[in-house]
């Protein structure tokens, strides 16, 4: 047996926190010398407190509140990676 609902998710997520490492140089553009700008490390964090998940659909899809916590937790850990 499979069951099966429609709806739609509203995710917001606020409170992202960047750690970039960039290292600054130069770079020739058409004979002369110009600024370049290269990303090292970036590393994005993120707490599920600060992810918002709004369910919305058919009876079955309400029963999804259950699975917020999942929702955000998977949320926060690809953003985090």
């Amino acid at each position: 047996m499979f069951i099966s609902a429609s709806g739609t998710a509203k995710i917001d997520i606020t409170g992202i926190v960047a750690d970039l490492g960039v290292d600054l140089a130069t770079q020739p553009v058409n004979g002369e010398l110009a600024p370049a700008v290269k990303s090292r490390d970036v590393v994005l964090q993120i707490s599920q407190d600060n992810i918002s998940v709004d369910l919305e659909g058919e009876g079955v899809a309400k029963i999804a509140d259950l699975i917020k916590p999942l929702i955000k937790s998977l949320i926060a850990n690809q953003v985090s990676q």
